[in-house]
Formats: C-alpha cells, sequence, structure tokens
C-alpha cells in the first residue's frame, strides 16, 4: 500500500513540506532549512542542504510517462506531475507539481547530489547553499533561472578523506560548473577550491527571460 504525500498539487504549503520531504529521501540523515543571500540589495531566498551521510546518495532512476516523471531514490519516490496521475508506484510517494516551490527546491538538491556523485570521491559531509529560482507559470523559464542559479550562485562545500591530493584534484578538474566547490581533504588538511560566485551574472539569471 502506498502512502502519498501531495506536496503542491492541492495543497500549496510545501515549503516545509519540500525539507521534509528531503530529509525523507536523505535517510534523515541531514539539516535543512531556508536561508536568504544579499544580492543586488535585495534579499534572495536560498536552500541550505546539509548533509550528514553523502556517501548514501545517488540520483535517483527516472522514468517518464504520459508527462509524469517518476523519480526512484533509495529511501523515497518523487512524482512530478501537472495533474495527479491516475495511478502512482506502491511505495511511499511524494507529489510535486513540476512549476512549484516545492519542485524548484527538490530540484536544488539534485543539484546537489549531482556535484556529490560528479566529484567521484566519497563525501563524509557536505553543506550547499543554492539560490531558488523564482516561481513562474512557464516551466522552461523557471529551469533556465534554475540552471544559472547552480552555475553562477551555488556554493557547496565538501569534507572528504583521500590519500592522494592529486587524485582530488583531477577528479574537480573534470566537473561541469557548478558554482563554486570547495573540497577540504581531511586526510592532507588542504583544502581545494574551483569555481566562483559571479553575483552579475546570478542577479541577472534570476531577473531576467
Amino acid at each position: 500500500m502506498n502512502h502519498v504525500t501531495d506536496l503542491d498539487l492541492e495543497n500549496r504549503s510545501s515549503w516545509q513540506g519540500a525539507l521534509d520531504m528531503i530529509f525523507a529521501l536523505c535517510g534523515e540523515a541531514a539539516d535543512l532549512s531556508f536561508d536568504c543571500r544579499m544580492l543586488g540589495g535585495d534579499r534572495t531566498p536560498t536552500v541550505e542542504i546539509r548533509l550528514d551521510n553523502p556517501a548514501e546518495l545517488s540520483l535517483p532512476e527516472v522514468t517518464e510517462s504520459d508527462g509524469t516523471s517518476v523519480e526512484r531514490w533509495k529511501y523515497g519516490t518523487v512524482v512530478l506531475a501537472d495533474e495527479r496521475p491516475a495511478s502512482l508506484p506502491e511505495v511511499c510517494v511524494f507529489l510535486l507539481r513540476r512549476s512549484g516551490a516545492a519542485a524548484v527546491t527538490y530540484r536544488a538538491f539534485k543539484e546537489t547530489v549531482r556535484v556529490l556523485t560528479e566529484l567521484g570521491v566519497s563525501a563524509e559531509f557536505s553543506w550547499s547553499s543554492i539560490p531558488l529560482a523564482p516561481l513562474c507559470d512557464d516551466l522552461s523559464v523557471t529551469l533556465k533561472r534554475e540552471a544559472d542559479s547552480w552555475r553562477f550562485g551555488a556554493v557547496h562545500t565538501l569534507w572528504v578523506r583521500c590519500r592522494q591530493d592529486e587524485t582530488l584534484k583531477c577528479s574537480m578538474k573534470q566537473m561541469g560548473p557548478c558554482g563554486l566547490l570547495q573540497v577540504q581533504n581531511m586526510a592532507t588538511a588542504n583544502t581545494w577550491i574551483t569555481g566562483s560566485v559571479d553575483q552579475a551574472r546570478l542577479l541577472e539569471g534570476l531577473k531576467n527571460i
């Protein structure tokens, strides 16, 4: 029997629900909150994702059918749709509207997991701060703004243990753009940094179409 949590198809009280969903998808090994960052004189909302066991996480298995995306994680399943599907998986399900606040927050979490996975070196802890794109009924506009917020505004800090710094540096060089990435190697007491936060391009990306 499935348990369905409707975050913002019929229930639009989705901000805290989004954090509760991510907490469940992390196996409850996380500390999550919303915050804000000054950007161009204005406060821009961010989601703060602190993971206690990031090595347990990997990107979900995704299937698409009839305008519905089913994304299966280790600790739950997320269904993104514009209308409630006629049938749902027989598991714990979180139901999201593609253009809703919960989906914007969820995709920021997925970006965090993508960075962790792409690094290829298991992290013991991580902290990501990601600006949230303004909501828009046009999903294509929202997705473009999200991509800009991740590329120009995200800050990821990872704590790893890697015997060879050169291995770590090589992995970082092969990664795609992800904002500012700081990797603290506890085995060597060195911190390696790649990328940056570009406030001008972030502000342009979030406010313009």
